[in-house]
């Protein structure tokens, strides 16, 4: 069968008017690169933080991922902070990864090579490959007492609930 970006759509409107998560997720997806609907940043920005405001991690991220682009919203690297935080406590690599990576830089958080680090490894241990490799690079400019504590913070995490 051919695929439909268009029914595909349709069909994921009509699960996210009715205030589906994860369909209000996947339809912003569509907008966000004009595959069955008209490319649409502010429609994507809309429905990703309808899904993020319900939990759904993958809008967290997604919607951070805009945040720190600035692309349909102002670049605002603190909201993307804070959208990476929510799904990297959840569990989510990527959204551990971006944070670890905000961590790094200094940019909508205090600079911090040892949560840099803490959120990179916790991303490596769940399959994130990019995470692993921040993580080593991380560690070339820590002293060992800073990957000790690092270490030891990824140890006692625990994800939060939904």
């Amino acid at each position: 069968m051919p695929r439909d970006d268009a029914q595909g759509a349709r069909l994921l409107r009509t699960a996210a008017d009715q205030g589906f998560p994860p369909a209000q997720s996947a339809l912003a997806v569509l907008y966000l690169f004009g595959r069955g609907v008209p490319k649409d940043d502010a429609q994507a920005v809309r429905l990703l933080t309808l899904a993020a405001e319900q939990g759904e991690v993958q809008a967290q991220v997604g919607l951070g991922t805009l945040y720190e682009n600035g692309r349909g919203v102002p670049r605002d690297f603190e909201q993307a902070a804070r959208l990476y935080r929510l799904a990297a406590g959840r569990g989510n690599a990527t959204g551990q990864n971006n944070l670890g990576t905000l961590y790094r830089t200094g940019r909508g958080v205090p600079k911090d090579d040892v949560a840099a680090y803490q959120w990179s490894q916790l991303a490596a241990a769940a399959g994130n490959e990019l995470a692993g490799w921040n993580r080593d690079q991380y560690a070339k400019g820590m002293t060992p007492a800073q990957v000790a504590e690092a270490q030891r913070r990824v140890q006692a995490w625990r994800p939060t609930a939904p």
